[in-house]
């Protein structure tokens, strides 16, 4: 579903990413870990065609997206939730749902209603919060938004970065719920997480990024009893 082969990024006379080959098939969750300035977030964004690539292509569902703007490729069908969550903090619940549907709004009305009842049945409070500003919501239900928000244009490829960061333990698996959940309803992901040990878990196949370059890669069980990866990343 999913093909990057040799992507070198650069910032400035930085080379953040170093020739970097990753694959997704339809159906997985595929992890991305490592350290802080590996390359995670570079990665993701580099893919969605929101910062400039040196070299090399990405490929999905087929088709070439190297060069392809970030409004094309979602309408492709991937759909990204960013660091940060970067809602619209200044608008209301819903009114971030209706933004994240604008690729749909051809279909009319009735269509956007029943994504956004999708979402409110997916996250009750958003529905209960409806009509609060955004950036007034706590950090979890803000995660929850902006999951939301992506799902909107109902994408079959999602792209997560650090969707744990900043959330209390509870809501840490309240997402892993959720991300599981949208895999078994068919919806592929490639996922950047910091906590790698959640990450290993849920994933079936995962890359371990070192310094820009894929150092390992693996199933999700085999990476969580790597002797490397348990003394890098898991504390072990």
């Amino acid at each position: 579903m999913l093909q990057v082969k040799n992507l070198v990024v650069n910032y400035g006379h930085v080379e953040a990413l170093r020739g970097i080959d990753i694959q997704v098939e339809k159906g997985e969750i595929v992890a991305i870990i490592g350290s802080n300035g590996a390359g995670k977030t570079t990665t993701l964004n580099a893919i969605f065609g929101l910062i400039p690539k040196v070299q090399g292509t990405v490929h999905f569902k087929n088709v070439d997206i190297s060069t392809r703007k970030p409004h094309e490729i979602l309408r492709l069908g991937m759909s990204p939730v960013l660091q940060g969550r970067q809602i619209f903090a200044d608008q209301t619940v819903y009114d971030n749902l209706l933004l994240g549907a604008y690729t749909r709004f051809k279909e009319g009305r009735d269509r956007i209603t029943k994504l956004i009842e999708r979402e409110y049945a997916r996250f009750p409070i958003l529905k209960e919060r409806k009509n609060q500003m955004a950036g007034t919501l706590s950090g979890g239900q803000q995660q929850m938004l902006a999951i939301s928000r992506a799902l909107m244009s109902e994408p079959t490829f999602l792209l997560m970065d650090e969707p744990s960061m900043g959330l209390s333990p509870v809501m840490v698996l309240e997402i892993v719920k959720t991300i599981k959940a949208l895999n078994q309803e068919g919806v592929t992901i490639l996922l950047v997480e910091q906590m790698a040990a959640i990450a290993l878990k849920i994933a079936h196949r995962a890359y371990v990024l070192e310094r820009g370059k894929i150092a390992l890669t693996g199933t999700g069980k085999e990476l969580l009893q790597n002797p490397l990866v348990r003394k890098a990343y898991l504390g072990a």
